[in-house]
């Protein structure tokens, strides 16, 4: 065989063989996305998957959108490189410094939440608020948390 037909023959296998991968693809493609709807429109008209309880809570609690002080304690603890500045949250007028890598200092910053709230009472609950100050132009200059014992 000449050249020109071996480079015919080998473009029209490569034509079949995509052909083919194309073909086989798009039609588990279509098979998903169809199954995809059928969950999705089964979800919609099913009314008992909104009485599922995931993470084993048995019920509603009475959430007030206060702390605990274990929750405060927490609060210590989940602050990250978004923190806003100058990365400081203060408890009863207290501030505590969330170092930038708090990671490091995670467990000294909780002991330190800890030493200002170990000794109220276990019922105690505490106010979440974000407080900022500006600048003489409007722009903000610091950015903090407060958590204020609720008497």
């Amino acid at each position: 065989m000449n050249r020109q037909a071996l480079e015919l023959l080998d473009i029209a296998l490569v034509t079949i063989i995509i052909g083919l991968i194309t073909s086989t693809s798009l039609a588990n493609l279509y098979k998903d996305y169809r199954k995809v709807l059928e969950n999705n429109y089964s979800y919609m008209d099913d009314k008992n998957t909104g009485k599922n309880k995931g993470f084993l809570i048995n019920e509603y609690g009475t959430y007030d959108g206060t702390l605990s002080k274990l929750e405060v304690v927490l609060v210590s603890q989940i602050q990250d490189e978004n923190m806003p500045n100058p990365r400081k949250i203060i408890i009863n007028g207290l501030d505590v410094d969330i170092p930038f890598t708090y990671k490091e200092y995670a467990f000294e910053c909780g002991q330190n939440v800890w030493l200002m709230v170990r000794n109220q009472p276990d019922n105690a609950r505490y106010s979440l608020n974000y407080k900022f100050q500006t600048n003489g132009d409007g722009t903000l200059k610091d950015e903090y948390y407060t958590m204020n014992k609720i008497d």
